[in-house]
């Protein structure tokens, strides 16, 4: 909470994983809200080659790219105009996949 100057609350837990040809879309209606963003990062082995890291926008500027780094905990404090998604992760993975936890927590 300290991070936040204000209690938070876990909103949502998911579990992704990735393989060659995945990603997520750039939503121009679906916006971030004012949370605190956890990304554990599961991924034994990920060359940034295979691209399937994480995008944070905001008015069509690039914020941030997260490439995946094994057993990391990155966290992300958005606001409403912050939006992400996931490169396509390319024909370089082969059968490498991106496994990671993703935490929202919110005020």
């Amino acid at each position: 909470t300290r991070l936040l100057h204000q209690p938070i609350t876990l909103t949502s837990a998911s579990v992704y994983k990735f393989h060659n040809r995945d990603y997520t879309l750039l939503n121009d209606t679906k916006h971030e809200n004012h949370a605190l963003h956890a990304i554990i990062e599961l991924t034994p082995h990920w060359d940034s080659s295979y691209g399937g890291y994480h995008v944070y926008t905001s008015h069509k500027k690039e914020l941030i790219r997260i490439y995946p780094v094994n057993n990391t905990l990155t966290l992300i404090k958005t606001t409403p105009d912050v939006r992400s998604y996931i490169k396509y992760i390319n024909h370089n993975a082969h059968t490498h996949a991106r496994t990671y936890i993703h935490l929202t927590f919110t005020p």
